[in-house]
Formats: C-alpha cells, sequence, structure tokens
C-alpha cells in the first residue's frame, strides 16, 4: 500500500496513462492519513518549539500532495474512458472513479 503512494508521489507530474481503481482509492486513503498525521505532528512541534513559521512546512506538504492527487485523478477518468477534465466535477468525478476501468 505505501509503495502504491511511493509511485504516485514519483509520477506526480504525469497526467497521462491510466490509474486503477484499486491505485486510486489506495492514494486516497493514505494521502488523507499521511496528511493528518504529518500536519498533527508539525503543529505540534511548531506549538511547543514556538514557532508559527514552522507550520509553512505543511503548506509545501500540502501543494505536493494536491498536485499528485490532480494527476492520478485525470488518469483515472482517462481509465474510465473520459477525459481527465471530468475529474475537477465534484460529483461527477467521484461517481466515475467508481466505475470499473473502460476496456478498449
Amino acid at each position: 500500500m505505501y509503495g502504491q503512494f511511493l509511485d504516485t508521489l514519483y509520477f506526480a507530474d504525469d497526467y497521462r496513462g491510466r490509474s486503477t481503481r484499486k491505485e486510486f482509492w489506495t492514494w486516497k486513503l493514505v494521502a488523507v492519513a499521511w496528511i493528518v498525521l504529518t500536519s498533527a505532528v508539525l503543529s505540534t512541534i511548531g506549538a511547543i518549539i514556538n514557532r508559527p513559521g514552522f507550520i509553512s512546512g505543511i503548506s509545501v506538504l500540502v501543494i505536493y500532495i494536491a498536485a499528485a492527487d490532480l494527476a492520478i485523478t485525470f488518469r483515472r477518468m482517462h481509465d474510465v474512458g473520459k477525459s481527465g477534465w471530468w475529474g475537477l466535477v465534484p460529483f461527477y468525478g467521484l461517481f466515475l472513479s467508481l466505475q470499473p476501468s473502460h476496456n478498449k
């Protein structure tokens, strides 16, 4: 599971190709858990050492993960046979991400 997460981070700038349902939902689960855990730890450390600027590290992390999330969403939309831009439509993109793969 963590290996798939790292693969997705590695291909954060790859908007072509396909992502399976398993890869997509594994990414979502691990990314959210990782952001919550890392944010909590960094916020606690920032509060302990009394450095509010320390939290800016969280911003960099969130921006990078958001870029990887957009890439995997586009690849998932390609896997169901749609344009990647459909992933930006909130509920329709979620609906499409639940669909099985489109075989060519």
